[in-house]
């Protein structure tokens, strides 16, 4: 239930949103805000989530997620039944579409309006 894309799409929207509003002016270009997940498979559900939020949502343009964990999983790890049926495109992987820590489980959030890169 905890990936099931209904749900990750809510999360994302209240992480971005509370951070955009309550974190991002106070961290002045200096830190980045941290996300930690539950498994890997998490870490790669939320990257795509938040990725696509910020892709539809223009003012947040200058957010960027990033996402870092140990070795590697295939796309059949990180899909979930549900994804075509409820999430569209947002969480569709091919099964062995490969995700490794170089794609980036924690997930952060950083902002290039204030200077993060």
């Amino acid at each position: 239930m905890s990936l099931h894309p209904t749900n990750v799409t809510q999360k994302v929207q209240f992480i971005i949103e509370h951070f955009h509003k309550n974190v991002e002016y106070r961290l002045d270009g200096k830190a980045k805000t941290m996300v930690v997940t539950s498994s890997r498979a998490a870490a790669v559900r939320y990257k795509k989530g938040f990725d696509k939020y910020i892709e539809k949502h223009p003012e947040y343009a200058g957010i960027r997620s990033l996402v870092a964990f140990s070795g590697k999983l295939t796309g059949k790890q990180v899909m979930h039944s549900d994804d075509e049926r409820i999430a569209g495109e947002v969480f569709v992987v091919d099964e062995d579409e490969e995700f490794t820590e170089i794609y980036g489980g924690h997930s952060s959030l950083d902002s290039h309006r204030s200077g993060i890169s």
